[in-house]
């Protein structure tokens, strides 16, 4: 019986390695069935309404969330904001393209597609307005990247939940075009899991 007890348990902390290894995702991080289980079951970032987070990242070592349209799950991260009735906050949020060198071979361009949804404490999900995503093209301030920018209209006074985490919805990346009076060139960073990003939250 014990020598049983001991293959079944083997065999469930196999499969459970194999399913971590097939994302690639650290085994100390969690793996939740939806956005609600994730925010019910770990402690979300605090946010402060005005102030740059730059540094912000999903990784193999983020926690991870079951989607509708893949078997394959995706990280995420939750913050949580103090937001006041009667006011309209503005969401920016950058994503950084990984391989920006003219010198990096095509395989190694990336990018990181946001998802951002924001929840009232009761999981109700506040109405992104006015959405607009886009890649942007570089400037003497700052690189190439993707861009959102959303607004929030908020009717009650209380705390709400920002999920961010990556879109795999689609195996369409990012393109940028550069070009002088000679030559041109096309460079494309493929869409994946991971990646850095920063974002700031501020009243309209």
């Amino acid at each position: 019986m014990k020598n049983k007890v001991f293959f079944y348990l083997a065999i469930g902390f196999s499969l459970a390695l194999i399913s971590c290894a097939s994302n690639k995702i650290a085994p100390s991080n969690q793996v939740f069935e939806n956005d609600k289980e994730f925010i019910s079951n770990t402690t979300a970032s605090e946010l402060i309404i005005g102030k740059k987070y730059s540094k912000e990242t999903l990784s193999t070592k983020s926690n991870h969330v079951f989607v509708s349209y893949s078997a394959t799950t995706v990280p995420l991260n939750v913050y949580k904001l103090n937001l006041e009735k009667s006011t309209t906050y503005k969401l920016i949020l950058k994503s950084i393209p990984e391989g920006l060198g003219g010198w990096v071979k095509d395989e190694k361009r990336t990018v990181m597609i946001p998802e951002i949804t924001l929840y009232d404490e009761n999981f109700n999900i506040i109405k992104n307005e006015n959405i607009e995503k886009k890649a942007v093209a570089p400037t003497a301030f700052e690189p190439f990247l993707f861009r959102i920018i959303t607004e929030w209209n908020i009717s009650e006074t209380g705390s709400y939940y920002l999920v961010v985490k990556a879109d795999m919805s689609s195996n369409k990346g990012i393109e940028l075009n550069l070009y002088n009076a000679y030559n041109s060139w096309l460079f494309k960073f493929r869409r994946v899991l991971y990646g850095k990003y920063k974002l700031i939250v501020s009243k309209k």
